[in-house]
């Protein structure tokens, strides 16, 4: 009879990749359950399991322009937006509220469209004949 690899195996003292990677794969979950998250895995386009305040954050960086150039700092306000929407977070919420506000102050003034400064200064500089 040939065994199966996996976490029962790692549990009978196989240390073999297979079972390493799945005893990995389950202790992060049993982590991540207890301290109330949830790990969503996501594989392809597929639609994944937000919450209230990560869809809206998520909707509103969809709509400005500068997110695109700015990964890292969106990334940032999206990990602030998955604490507030986990209730066992509650005495790390207002401080991360107050990141993701304003990295999401900085990516909206980012995306005004200036012009540039010397745009601004020719506009500035245009005189019409009178």
């Amino acid at each position: 009879m040939r065994k199966q690899h996996g976490l029962s195996q790692y549990r009978r003292g196989c240390r073999c990749d297979v079972c390493l990677k799945a005893n990995r794969d389950y202790m992060r979950e049993y982590r991540a359950r207890r301290r109330g998250l949830r790990l969503v895995v996501t594989a392809g386009d597929d639609e994944v399991d937000l919450g209230s305040v990560e869809a809206s954050v998520q909707r509103e960086l969809d709509s400005l322009s500068a997110a695109v150039s700015r990964p890292g700092l969106c990334a940032g306000i999206l990990a602030m937006a998955k604490i507030l929407d986990n209730p066992n977070l509650a005495t790390t919420q207002p401080s991360a509220a107050r990141q993701m506000n304003s990295g999401l102050q900085r990516i909206r003034d980012s995306s005004i469209n200036r012009g540039g400064k010397l745009a601004v200064v020719a506009s500035m500089s245009d005189r019409k004949p009178t």
